[in-house]
């Protein structure tokens, strides 16, 4: 018999087995608002020049800070396990909601390093509310 039960804003399904029980994630039934839902941009990345992605690197987290933003992570694909990926590296970025990405994606201190980002790879952006 499966039960029901929210963690952290999400709903798994279990088995009742106890911690070590295999879990389903449901995307239907923890769909956030996203008008008051936090938010986060993954970033799938293939450099095309490292000296000017690292001097990009350098200049975003002062972009971040006025918006309460963090890096959550940054990371090479180590092993790919199924379907395609653009790129080899992977950014995630915390928010405190959407309207903070809008504003940091539109702020002028962003859009000024945004030539410098093309120059050096190939970037995909998307926002997530979470």
């Amino acid at each position: 018999m499966l039960s029901k039960r929210r963690v952290e804003g999400a709903c798994f399904a279990t088995t009742g087995r106890g911690p070590r029980d295999a879990r389903r994630y449901h995307p239907a039934m923890t769909t956030p608002s996203t008008s008051t839902a936090r938010a986060s941009i993954v970033g799938h990345i293939a450099i095309k020049d490292a000296a000017k992605w690292a001097l990009y690197l350098a200049g975003v987290p002062a972009t971040l800070a006025p918006w309460n933003a963090e890096v959550v992570m940054r990371g090479r694909q180590a092993l790919a396990l199924n379907g395609v990926q653009h790129g080899t590296d992977l950014v995630v970025i915390r928010f405190p909601d959407l309207a903070a990405v809008t504003a940091w994606y539109e702020s002028e201190a962003y859009r000024a390093l945004i030539p410098l980002r093309d120059e050096a790879a190939d970037v995909v952006l998307a926002a997530y509310a979470i």
